[in-house]
């Protein structure tokens, strides 16, 4: 049994069965009354399993960064891939500038074969005014 105090109010009789924890009509009750209560049982199970989760990060960052000072020779491949990457950045944005240029093209094209089309159709006019007046 446990002692669990909040406000004014003591309840006992908290009994744990594995890694569950059950409780009795009375903690039951209390918790139902209290919302403070009621949120801290609900958030303590992923609050400790977030406390978990980050200690596991930290300690695969801390054997990263070892392995990167202490082992020069395992991340020669990581810094050689890095340089070829920003190498070619340069290039990957380069092309992506002339992919836009080339996207317009096509725009521009019909425009001028609009324009082609309009002066053919003026050409035509021009040539029949021109016979008109010979006769």
């Amino acid at each position: 049994a446990a002692e669990i105090l909040f406000g004014s109010s003591l309840v006992e009789e908290l009994t744990a069965y594995d890694s569950d924890v059950k409780t009795s009509k009375y903690l039951y009750l209390e918790v139902i009354n209290n919302p403070f209560l009621k949120a801290k049982l609900l958030y303590q199970e992923p609050r400790q399993k977030l406390c978990e989760k980050v200690k596991l990060n930290v300690s695969s960052f801390g054997s990263v960064a070892s392995s990167m000072i202490n082992g020069k020779a395992q991340h020669q491949p990581l810094t050689m891939a890095i340089q070829s990457f920003v190498a070619r950045e340069g290039h990957i944005e380069d092309s992506y500038e002339n992919l836009k240029k080339m996207a317009l093209l096509p725009i521009h094209m019909n425009y001028q074969f609009e324009a082609i089309e309009k002066m053919v159709q003026n050409l035509e006019a021009l040539k029949e005014v021109g016979q008109t007046m010979r006769r």
